[in-house]
């Protein structure tokens, strides 16, 4: 009898072991998990939208795209997936933050949609999908977020988000513009696509630039704005013609052409530090060798890209306000904030997400990241 009851308590002590060493495990992999996701608010400072889904020989792409918040030293706080962007020309806004900084909006142009998420927790507030637009680039200005996409323009009330229809703003623009700049001070807007155009805040085009570039091999694909109501403006060459086209124009008030900058690289971003007019600029150069390409070309996307050798440099340069260079960075790629309370830079490069001080210096980096297009956006100071 004492056996069997010592029998039942050792093999009860056996299961009450493993149940506690099992406990403990989940509660390690749960904290392994929750390092970069748990729940609650954060300091965010920095967000970027990561394009590292692979468009496959079907032209079909999946959502594995990512948002990342970081916080002022560069770590990562959360990652959201389950994203569908296109590697895209300029749409340098396809994530921006509200002016409040409460909360930022993504732009989906693979999956034709639109969300917007809360700041301080990384979860969804408010989408919607347009089955037969594609929706590029998104700007929150005056309480409002602007939507633009393939020749339409949309506005909605961020106070109203979900309460009323979307408006349609239309009959004054046909294109599509690739980046766009709003100017409160000056009360104006810059927007910049095959030609540049300058509008007040009534959506009134005050003038357009059709001729300071060749629109049939480059476009504007960046833009933003001075203290005094100029702008820079950012040309890419899209057929090459030895660089021909790859300039930073500087442009007044009224549509004169300031400062003409030649370029012996592409630039993709601009990027104006408002507190004292220095312009930043980053942007990249690829050299592909078909070399290894024998008499039969490859049948896939895949196989192309296996055989092509492709290098790519990149950079970021600052001028200051009179277009005179004064940084040369070796580093830099798609997108560029610049966070004025410092003067400092955050880049979104080639391989990483680079924090530079204003002189140039690496004050930070966050390597996990993709080698395709990224963009980012800037949390105002003192917001979540």
């Amino acid at each position: 009898m004492n056996k069997k009851i010592n029998s039942k308590r050792e093999k009860y002590s056996c299961i009450i072991l493993l149940v506690i060493f099992s406990i403990i495990l989940i509660g390690c992999s749960k904290k392994k998990s929750s390092e970069t996701d748990k729940p609650g608010t954060y300091d965010v400072k920095v967000l970027v939208l990561d394009d590292c889904g692979i468009i496959s020989d079907s032209n079909e792409q999946s959502k594995t795209d990512s948002v990342l918040m970081l916080d002022s030293g560069g770590k990562l706080l959360k990652k959201i997936d389950g994203f569908q962007v296109k590697e895209g020309y300029g749409e340098n806004k396809a994530i921006s933050v509200s002016e409040d900084g409460r909360f930022f909006v993504v732009c989906e142009d693979g999956a034709r949609k639109l969300s917007i998420y809360e700041t301080s927790t990384g979860s969804e507030y408010w989408s919607h999908t347009w089955p037969d637009r594609v929706v590029h680039t998104a700007v929150f200005f005056n309480n409002t977020l602007y939507v633009y996409g393939t020749r339409f323009i949309m506005s909605i009330d961020v106070s109203e988000i979900g309460k009323k229809d979307i408006k349609e703003i239309g009959g004054y623009w046909n294109g599509v513009w690739l980046d766009v700049a709003f100017d409160k001070k000056n009360n104006s807007i810059w927007a910049v696509g095959s030609i540049i155009r300058k509008y007040n805040l009534d959506f009134e085009q005050e003038f357009q630039i059709g001729s300071v570039f060749d629109s049939s091999v480059a476009g504007a694909f960046s833009v933003d704005t001075t203290s005094d109501g100029s702008a820079w403006v950012a040309v890419q060459e899209v057929i090459e013609r030895n660089n021909l086209e790859n300039q930073l124009l500087k442009i007044s008030s009224d549509g004169k052409i300031i400062k003409t900058i030649q370029l012996d690289v592409i630039p993709i971003c601009v990027c104006v530090d408002k507190s004292d007019d220095s312009v930043w600029v980053t942007g990249m150069t690829s050299n592909r060798d078909y070399s290894k390409i024998g008499d039969e070309w490859p049948e896939t996307l895949t196989e192309l890209n296996e055989a092509i050798k492709t290098d790519v440099q990149t950079y970021t340069h600052k001028y200051n306000a009179n277009g005179d260079k004064i940084l040369e960075l070796d580093k830099g790629g798609y997108s560029i904030v610049i966070d004025s309370t410092d003067k400092s830079a955050w880049v979104a490069c080639h391989d990483s997400i680079v924090h530079y001080s204003d002189t140039g210096e690496i004050i930070n980096e966050y390597k996990d990241v993709s080698k395709q297009h990224k963009w980012i956006a800037l949390v105002p100071k003192g917001e979540k």
